[in-house]
């Protein structure tokens, strides 16, 4: 096939989030769930993108190969090829919040969670400090660390995270996606002071699996 620049561009955004599905992909890059699903198809063909349907009843999810991540200048990291089955909802999930954010402030870039962890890692000091979600840094270089909450935490495990974000400074400021209507009541009460943590009662749009919102691209069962 013939690469254009816009070809490039997906992967490097794939590669950036882990896991995506067309839909998701579609709406960061301005278009429609077919044309994109057309376009990865190619991708898919050329072996610059990998496709997996873990379950029958969900959406495929597209993944860049090494070879993807070769051509389009990005990093490869272990692992990123393959689906994480038992976080998949969750990654879909983040990418969502991400392309809320990312939508809101354009030149942002996102920073996947496991990149924080292996910059972390190659650091000059090997933090057990808290790993968001992902990080969204802004044009100005501000850090915004990004939480995405599914299903309830354990009240000690919540305060002890609230707490890091109060007393870290790596970031500007936190943005908390909760889906659970009483986890966002807990982390507004855990949060009071710290106002530069906002919490977000979410609903998990439809293109993450959710049952409100996405667009509507999603007809049905997945698809490649």
């Amino acid at each position: 096939m013939r690469l254009v620049p816009r070809d490039l561009e997906i992967i490097r955004w794939v590669a950036r989030m882990k896991v995506a599905n067309a839909a998701q992909i579609g709406r960061a890059f301005g278009t429609t769930f077919f044309a994109m699903r057309q376009r990865c198809g190619l991708l898919i063909g050329a072996g610059l993108l990998r496709l997996e349907q873990p379950f029958h009843d969900q959406r495929a999810v597209y993944l860049a190969t090494r070879e993807g991540c070769g051509l389009a200048g990005c990093e490869f990291l272990p692992g990123q090829d393959r689906v994480q089955i038992a976080t998949l909802r969750h990654s879909l999930a983040v990418v969502s919040a991400a392309l809320e954010l990312l939508l809101a402030a354009p030149g942002a870039v996102w920073v996947a969670e496991r990149e924080v962890r292996a910059d972390r890692l190659r650091g000059p000091e090997i933090s057990n400090t808290h790993i968001p979600d992902g990080v969204l840094v802004l044009p100005d270089g501000s850090r915004t660390a990004v939480e995405v909450d599914l299903s309830a935490k354990a009240p000690a495990r919540l305060a002890r995270i609230v707490s890091y974000y109060g007393r870290t400074r790596d970031y500007a400021a936190v943005r908390w996606f909760a889906a659970p209507p009483a986890m966002a009541a807990r982390l507004q009460a855990l949060s009071r002071g710290l106002p530069h943590i906002s919490v977000q009662a979410w609903t998990v749009p439809a293109e993450a699996g959710g049952g409100v919102g996405g667009g509507g691209a999603w007809p049905g069962a997945a698809r490649p």
